[in-house]
């Protein structure tokens, strides 16, 4: 019998792009952070089933079903006030700008965005804020914040130019760090991940400007 770890490699090469593609659908800005999918994917190929479809299908269903709870790393410009919260607004997409406005009532075509937040550290005009998402819109952490007066450090279509050159950052200071498995429901062949969670410990720009 293989030993399961050591199919980690080929797990990884051949299953990558099924799953990110699965992922990509509940991320923000439809980014994926390989880092804690690569974490995920270690966990599948501790069991000696790794090999079988069926590993697959309950990953997709349980992802479909918001059944994980996934949370988020961000730097912002400005720390958001209250210092903890959660936040209702409704964004509107602007295909042609590859954009999102942000209203804070019902408006044709608005989608109801709702994002929770903690602050957990401040240094100087920069905060290091935990996010967890209860819809998953587009642009829906960086809108949010930006509308609140918060927006990332590094965003360039939502965020301070100015701020973001004299920081020299080029990108949003965004990171889905940590995955829980909730798992309210029967997981069949992942129930052994029920309540596990995969996080990932050094995120480049917190030991940047928080470490």
């Amino acid at each position: 019998m293989n030993n399961p770890y050591k199919l980690k490699a080929r797990l990884l090469k051949s299953k990558y792009e099924p799953f990110a593609e699965e992922f990509k659908q509940h991320n923000d800005d439809r980014i994926l952070v390989p880092n804690i999918l690569a974490q995920v994917l270690e966990a599948c190929a501790a069991m000696e089933s790794v090999e079988n479809n069926l590993v697959r299908v309950a990953i997709n269903e349980k992802i479909r079903d918001r059944e994980m709870d996934k949370r988020y790393l961000c730097v912002t410009v400005g720390a958001p006030q209250p210092p903890k919260g959660r936040v209702e607004v409704f964004l509107v997409k602007d295909e042609k700008k590859k954009e999102v406005s942000v209203h804070t009532r019902p408006v044709p075509g608005g989608k109801t965005a709702v994002t929770t937040y903690e602050t957990l550290e401040r240094r100087g005009e920069l905060a290091l804020v935990e996010v967890g998402l209860e819809t998953g819109r587009t642009h829906q952490i960086r809108a949010t914040f930006a509308h609140m007066g918060c927006p990332l450090l590094g965003d360039g279509k939502y965020g301070r130019g100015d701020v973001n050159r004299r920081y020299g950052e080029t990108r949003q200071a965004l990171y889905s760090y940590k995955l829980t498995f909730d798992f309210p429901t029967d997981a069949g062949i992942l129930n052994y991940l029920r309540s596990r969670t995969f996080q990932v410990e050094r995120v480049p720009f917190r030991e940047k400007y928080f470490g």
